[in-house]
């Protein structure tokens, strides 16, 4: 599940001062620490709901409007190998997907909820997988559709030299609706294939990136599109000799159309130049249009705190894009370096998000805390390894329906911490008029939440920050979701406990 799924930016100014009114806290419990994964689902039936993985346990907490638990229903009927859910929460009822392993069989199976978290029929099985003994199980992914209407749920499994992408499409009563399969050959040194993205007409559009060397940038890329009933199709993408550092894809709806964004850099260097936009028509999936905007020298100006310009870009790594009813979008991107030291004053610098990484045949879920992974407070503890995370300036760019860069902005901002980044980077909010940055800042020793609200101009307004009367809690902007329209739930810690604060603004 992607951080912010669907963020519609007006172009029509709606006049509203936001102000914070009150920050209320959810009673954190001993069980619920930084061992437990969670996932904020948002409001069904006037109560908000998280999904919380407690060891062996799935439970789904609903909390009334003080933040106070109604019930804690447990998911009782999954197998005790479940190793991965996926929720949707719709306005009436749940979809829920979850996998599993007997033997060497991984079982993908699914079942509807209804607004108290009670079965509505038996769960059917969606599709199995046998594994070889060294395959990794983690192989399914689901996705839904904007208006949550489909449900996409497909695995990228690679077998001797080969990619195998299924897909299946149900509806919300999961019934299925479409099926695929295509073959590809894959070389995992070099092949670089993207999250699949669901339309709400149920076209799925995907990438495939293929680099020169073991450790270069993309360097050919092609658009698989599907229509449902109908073959994929294969469209190859121009890059006129340059390189792609991080790809990043999106559905418009409203103008029906697949976008494409990554940074890039030229030939002659591995420094990065500026962003590379596509567009594919949904309709006529030969449509094709394409721009690399160079970031002009002003801003690199104004983003490199170290005075070193060339530089300035490198350690970008696009975090969304916000579309406009126009056919344009707003792009966001975030200045995030880590630095390891391993027993020794030696000190090593790279991108937390490398591009020669293997993520992409599996998406983790960003919207998600997932502490047993090594995303918890302290994941290296007793070892020799220790890494301290930076998360610096937010870069924010507006592109128009023609692709052409209109404006940049930047908020500034300096956070760290050694060996998690589950403090750090941000949340975001959308009032219909302004996009709000929530991200925390230290004032005197005393953690706050700072709000930097974004206009349809690029103009950027700091707003006075959040501070809560209680102390001791440290916030977890980047999981935070918004649930209503002057309502985000943001998740945070209290003495190692994990509790959930509702912020009305």
């Amino acid at each position: 599940m992607k951080r912010v799924k669907s963020l519609f930016f007006l172009l029509a100014f709606i006049p509203f001062v936001l102000q914070a009114q009150e920050i209320t806290y959810s009673k954190p419990k001993n069980e619920e620490n930084r061992d437990m994964s969670f996932e904020i689902l948002g409001k069904i039936g006037g109560n908000y709901v998280v999904y919380k993985n407690i060891r062996w346990k799935h439970v789904l907490t609903f909390y009334d409007k003080d933040m106070q638990v109604v019930k804690d229903h447990r998911i009782d009927f999954v197998p005790d190998r479940t190793f991965n859910m996926d929720i949707v929460l719709n306005p009436e009822n749940f979809m829920l997907v979850y996998q599993y392993q007997k033997n060497s069989v991984v079982y993908c199976r699914a079942v509807m909820l209804d607004s108290l978290g009670e079965k509505i029929g038996e769960p059917v099985t969606i599709d199995t997988t046998r594994l070889s003994i060294l395959s990794d199980n983690k192989i399914y992914n689901m996705v839904a559709s904007q208006d949550k209407q489909h449900v996409l749920v497909y695995k990228m499994y690679k077998n001797r030299g080969k990619l195998n992408v299924v897909t299946k499409t149900f509806d919300h009563s999961f019934s299925m609706t479409d099926s695929s399969r295509d073959l590809f050959e894959y070389n995992e040194r070099r092949d670089v294939y993207s999250d699949v993205v669901l339309a709400n007409d149920g076209k799925t559009f995907y990438t495939r990136g293929v680099k020169r060397g073991n450790r270069e940038n993309i360097a050919d890329l092609t658009i698989i599109a599907r229509t449902p009933g109908e073959q994929s199709i294969q469209v190859p993408v121009n890059l006129q000799d340059r390189y792609l550092i991080n790809i990043s894809g999106k559905y418009d709806n409203i103008n029906n159309q697949f976008l494409i964004n990554s940074l890039y850099s030229d030939e002659s260097s591995y420094r990065t130049q500026g962003l590379f936009s596509a567009v594919i028509s949904g309709t006529d999936p030969q449509k094709l249009r394409t721009a690399f905007n160079i970031f002009p020298d002003n801003l690199r100006s104004r983003i490199s705190g170290t005075g070193q310009l060339r530089f300035a870009f490198d350690d970008l790594e696009i975090q969304e894009s916000i579309i406009k009813r126009d056919g344009g979008f707003v792009l966001v991107a975030e200045d995030q370096t880590t630095q390891t030291r391993e027993g020794n004053p030696y000190y090593r610098y790279y991108s937390p998000y490398s591009p020669y990484n293997d993520y992409y045949l599996y998406n983790p879920g960003y919207y998600r805390y997932y502490s047993p992974y090594g995303y918890g407070r302290y994941p290296y503890y007793n070892q020799q390894t220790s890494i301290r995370f930076y998360y610096d300036d937010i870069l924010i760019v507006s592109v128009d329906q023609d692709l052409k860069l209109q404006w940049s902005s930047i908020i500034p901002k300096q956070q760290s911490d050694d060996d998690t980044n589950n403090f750090l980077s941000f949340g975001v909010m959308n009032t219909g008029g302004e996009i709000h940055f929530i991200y925390t800042e230290k004032d005197n020793n005393r953690e706050v939440l700072s709000n930097d609200g974004l206009f349809p101009n690029g103009e950027v307004k700091r707003y006075p920050t959040l501070k809560s009367r209680q102390k001791g809690y440290d916030f977890m902007p980047k999981f935070a979701k918004q649930v209503g329209y002057n309502v985000l739930i943001v998740p945070c810690m209290y003495r190692g406990r994990i509790a959930f604060a509702k912020v009305v603004f």
